[in-house]
Protein backbone atom coordinates (compact mmCIF):
# COMPACT_ATOMS: atom_id res chain seq x y z
CA UNK A 1 0.00 0.00 0.00
CA UNK A 2 2.60 2.27 0.42
CA UNK A 3 4.44 1.95 -2.51
CA UNK A 4 1.22 2.37 -4.40
CA UNK A 5 1.32 5.90 -1.92
CA UNK A 6 4.61 6.75 -2.91
CA UNK A 7 4.14 5.90 -7.13
CA UNK A 8 0.62 8.06 -7.15
CA UNK A 9 2.16 11.07 -5.73
CA UNK A 10 5.78 10.55 -7.71
CA UNK A 11 3.23 10.57 -10.72
CA UNK A 12 1.10 13.81 -9.79
CA UNK A 13 4.40 15.80 -8.76
CA UNK A 14 5.91 14.79 -12.17
CA UNK A 15 2.63 15.61 -14.42
CA UNK A 16 2.62 19.24 -12.30
CA UNK A 17 6.08 19.65 -12.56
CA UNK A 18 5.51 19.41 -16.76
CA UNK A 19 2.24 21.54 -16.45
CA UNK A 20 3.77 24.20 -14.00
CA UNK A 21 7.15 24.53 -16.27
CA UNK A 22 4.68 25.10 -19.70
CA UNK A 23 2.88 27.96 -17.83
CA UNK A 24 6.17 29.72 -16.52
CA UNK A 25 7.78 29.33 -19.80
CA UNK A 26 4.61 30.83 -21.64
CA UNK A 27 4.79 33.75 -19.60
CA UNK A 28 7.98 33.91 -19.55
CA UNK A 29 7.04 34.80 -23.30
CA UNK A 30 4.04 36.84 -22.03
CA UNK A 31 6.46 39.19 -19.82
CA UNK A 32 7.72 42.55 -21.14
CA UNK A 33 10.84 41.53 -21.95
CA UNK A 34 12.31 44.70 -19.61
CA UNK A 35 14.31 43.51 -16.76
CA UNK A 36 12.08 44.92 -14.29
CA UNK A 37 9.14 43.19 -15.82
CA UNK A 38 10.50 40.18 -15.31
CA UNK A 39 12.07 40.44 -11.79
CA UNK A 40 8.98 41.40 -10.49
CA UNK A 41 7.06 38.59 -11.92
CA UNK A 42 9.63 36.06 -10.87
CA UNK A 43 8.91 38.02 -7.28
CA UNK A 44 5.51 37.43 -7.55
CA UNK A 45 5.75 34.23 -8.66
CA UNK A 46 8.02 33.02 -6.18
CA UNK A 47 6.41 34.60 -3.20
CA UNK A 48 3.03 32.23 -4.98
CA UNK A 49 4.37 29.43 -4.88
CA UNK A 50 6.06 29.54 -1.36
CA UNK A 51 2.32 30.01 -0.45
CA UNK A 52 0.90 27.41 -1.86
CA UNK A 53 3.77 25.07 -1.53
CA UNK A 54 3.52 25.09 2.74
CA UNK A 55 -0.50 25.46 3.00
CA UNK A 56 -0.51 21.77 4.50
CA UNK A 57 2.13 22.92 7.09
CA UNK A 58 0.37 25.56 8.07
CA UNK A 59 -3.19 23.76 8.07
CA UNK A 60 -0.90 21.09 10.54
CA UNK A 61 -0.03 23.99 12.60
CA UNK A 62 -3.69 25.53 12.94
CA UNK A 63 -5.12 22.40 13.98
CA UNK A 64 -2.31 21.74 16.40
CA UNK A 65 -2.97 24.90 18.04
CA UNK A 66 -6.71 24.21 17.71
CA UNK A 67 -5.97 20.79 19.60
CA UNK A 68 -3.95 22.58 22.32
CA UNK A 69 -3.03 18.90 23.00
CA UNK A 70 -1.86 18.40 26.99
CA UNK A 71 0.41 15.97 27.85
CA UNK A 72 3.13 13.69 25.93
CA UNK A 73 0.62 11.25 24.55
CA UNK A 74 -1.37 14.07 23.28
CA UNK A 75 1.53 15.59 21.98
CA UNK A 76 2.91 12.33 20.39
CA UNK A 77 -0.76 11.56 18.65
CA UNK A 78 -0.53 15.12 16.99
CA UNK A 79 2.72 14.74 15.91
CA UNK A 80 1.65 11.32 14.72
CA UNK A 81 -0.85 12.53 12.67
CA UNK A 82 1.12 15.49 11.16
CA UNK A 83 3.61 13.16 9.84
CA UNK A 84 1.38 10.74 8.29
CA UNK A 85 -0.75 13.35 6.54
CA UNK A 86 1.97 16.32 5.73
CA UNK A 87 4.55 13.37 5.13
CA UNK A 88 4.65 12.46 1.34
CA UNK A 89 2.94 15.00 0.18
CA UNK A 90 4.93 18.12 1.86
CA UNK A 91 7.87 16.70 0.59
CA UNK A 92 6.42 16.19 -3.24
CA UNK A 93 4.77 20.02 -2.79
CA UNK A 94 8.23 21.00 -1.50
CA UNK A 95 10.36 19.13 -4.24
CA UNK A 96 8.13 20.91 -6.64
CA UNK A 97 8.40 24.39 -5.30
CA UNK A 98 12.78 23.49 -5.66
CA UNK A 99 11.91 23.06 -9.60
CA UNK A 100 9.68 25.78 -10.43
CA UNK A 101 11.86 27.97 -8.45
CA UNK A 102 15.25 26.78 -10.75
CA UNK A 103 12.77 27.18 -13.72
CA UNK A 104 11.26 30.64 -13.20
CA UNK A 105 15.04 31.83 -12.35
CA UNK A 106 16.73 30.20 -14.96
CA UNK A 107 19.03 32.56 -17.26
CA UNK A 108 16.96 32.95 -20.74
Amino acid sequence: MLILKIVLWTTIGIIISFILERKVKSFNRIIDNTDVGLFLFRIWFSITIFIITFIPTWFYLFVKNSLNPQGFWAELVVLGMGIYFLGGIQLLLFTAFIWCLLIIWEKQ
